[in-house]
């Protein structure tokens, strides 16, 4: 019941989220956006907790950005194992979600 909490929590994962990409672009391999995903979670869950604290919201907004941005890698480098046919309409989506968030 702490939105802190969770603002604290979502913010580490998504600064491990940086370092998992770098050490993976090292390497290599293919970037995963599941720490991701996890910390947008973490801080969509603060939002119900403290909806008007407006650093919160500015994080949300630039860790949906970076959601937009691995996936538009994925489908300009066409990295995906297997073709999604709905990655664009989740882009168009993920838009909107961005731009809810700012």
């Amino acid at each position: 019941n702490d939105g802190e909490a969770w603002h604290y929590l979502g913010m580490a994962l998504l600064d491990y989220h940086t370092y998992e990409v770098t050490l993976q672009q090292q390497k290599g391999f293919i970037n995963t956006d599941s720490v991701l995903r996890l910390a947008i979670s973490c801080l969509e869950e603060a939002t119900t907790y403290t909806p008007c604290d407006g650093r919160l919201q500015n994080n949300l907004g630039l860790a949906w950005e970076r959601l937009f941005e691995h996936h538009q890698s994925i489908e300009g480098k066409n990295e995906m194992p297997t073709p999604t046919p709905g990655l664009s309409r989740y882009l168009d989506s993920l838009r909107g979600k961005v731009a809810e968030a700012f």
